[in-house]
């Protein structure tokens, strides 16, 4: 990750320290989300004015996007993702 190699197996504060998480979905509680709003969940909304402001968190998911791709190869979608 950012040119430097993380060794597998030392456990998940580890790999949260390293600035890697994972976000779950569960379908039954949020239903139909966009990337935009999955990935807020976690990182959270931006706001203004006390209201969530759509395009400037767009713009930072959009950054963060990003930075995972900078580093990841992609060789093929898998089956799922090709279907849509």
């Amino acid at each position: 990750m950012h040119g430097t190699e993380l060794q597998a197996g030392h456990g998940p504060q580890a790999a949260r320290d390293a600035g890697i998480a994972f976000v779950h979905q569960d379908l039954g509680l949020v239903e139909d989300l966009s990337v935009v709003d999955n990935i807020a969940l976690h990182i959270g909304f931006q706001r203004r004015r006390g209201l969530i402001d759509g395009r400037s968190t767009s713009a930072v998911v959009a950054r963060v996007l990003a930075e995972l791709r900078d580093g990841c190869r992609f060789p093929a979608l898998s089956g799922a993702a090709e279907d849509g």
